[in-house]
């Protein structure tokens, strides 16, 4: 199998869908014990995995890009070494817009058109959830990434899992707990996770010339 990365897709609009102005946080501070390195400065093809999620953000339509990284000069951990939920927990406070897309740094084939699949919800008068009820969204079977509503509730459920010892931490946990929707994926091979040295190595060997 070979892979072509290709986040230059053109995204057909469909105006039964609601796009909102939303905020997109990067999560890029986690420890990488099982790669060995750091994943967000890992390269493809001269870029770090970093930039191009960066990158790959405002392609998708985020009015700002804020990433989660221990590291001088970005947004650090208040709760140290408890994965996405410190990331999510130390930026949240300071998006801008209602909307968050939440992104792991580790996903080198995710492409600006599955983002934007995931980023469209239909509005009031045809979803089967309305606005207000609207929590998040995530494809079926990954946890990221995941399109969100920014609000006290989420700010607040974080906040007690990151104090509270015996709290679960995972993120599957705390969607399941916000009553996240589950979608389908039409582009699933762009879900690749590479969080360990195989799958990297397996990717790197599969991309196409």
């Amino acid at each position: 199998m070979h892979i072509k990365l290709n986040h230059q897709k053109k995204h057909q609009s469909n105006s039964d869908f609601a796009e909102p102005k939303f905020t997109a946080i990067v999560l890029a501070g986690g420890l990488s014990s099982r790669m060995g390195t750091d994943k967000a400065l890992l390269s493809v093809r001269g870029n770090t995995l970093l930039s191009r999620t960066i990158n790959l953000a405002y392609e998708a339509g985020a009015q700002e890009v804020l990433v989660s990284r221990n590291k001088a000069g970005f947004i650090q951990d208040v709760y140290k070494n408890h994965g996405p939920l410190s990331g999510l927990h130390a930026t949240l406070p300071i998006c801008n817009f209602s909307y968050a897309l939440v992104l792991a740094v580790d996903m080198p084939i995710l492409s600006c058109h599955s983002l934007r699949q995931l980023v469209q919800f239909k509005p009031l008068t045809t979803s089967k959830v309305s606005n207000m009820d609207f929590t998040g969204q995530h494809f079926v079977g990954h946890p990221l990434p995941a399109f969100i509503m920014v609000n006290d509730a989420l700010k607040q459920e974080l906040t007690n899992r990151l104090t509270q010892e015996s709290a679960p931490k995972s993120l599957n946990n705390l969607w399941r707990t916000l009553n996240f929707i589950e979608i389908s994926s039409e582009y699933p091979e762009e879900l690749l996770n590479t969080n360990d040295p195989q799958t990297w190595q397996e990717f790197i060997k599969d991309l196409e010339p």
